[in-house]
């Protein structure tokens, strides 16, 4: 199992997505007085000068949700024997993390203003949010890594 490369690709994703369980930020979004930091935890208020934190939101469908498919990607990687299944996991993952990665972006910058009541005036990318890009590529890696696993035994399927 460990030899295929495909291995390495899903335990890379399963690293960088759990990484993002460390709290890191994914967006700081600022109004010229207070701060709003975005994690895979929820989005917590802050002032400019580093005074006051609290929690705006708790988002515990976004924290459940990284957690599940870190769950999901391990079942990916360990049916390895049934090479049909591993690959129809890999499409649906490659799939879930795509759309994922779409909507924290959607609802980072369609949602925006609804934590302050005045304009927000800037939007830093956290190291969060690359972290979390970078597991997408990983995704796609292990998923032609698996088709190519599937169509070299077909082939051999053929030779029988």
């Amino acid at each position: 199992m460990l030899q295929r490369i495909q291995t390495i690709y899903f335990i890379i994703v399963m690293a960088i997505l759990s990484s993002l369980l460390f709290g890191m930020e994914l967006f700081t979004m600022s109004d010229g007085k207070l701060n709003y930091t975005q994690s895979v935890f929820g989005v917590e208020r802050q002032d400019v000068k580093g005074g006051y934190i609290e929690w705006l939101s708790n988002y515990q469908f976004t924290y459940i949700f990284v957690i599940l498919f870190v769950l999901f990607t391990f079942v990916a990687m360990m049916s390895y024997k049934n090479l049909k299944r591993q690959y129809t996991l890999a499409k649906m993952g490659l799939f879930i993390y795509l759309v994922f990665v779409l909507a924290v972006i959607l609802v980072t910058t369609f949602g925006m203003n609804g934590y302050s009541s005045q304009e927000i005036t800037g939007v830093h990318v956290g190291i969060g949010f690359y972290v979390l890009v970078c597991g997408l590529p990983f995704t796609y890696f292990a998923m032609k890594g698996v088709q190519k696993d599937k169509v070299l035994l077909d082939s051999l399927n053929r030779l029988r």
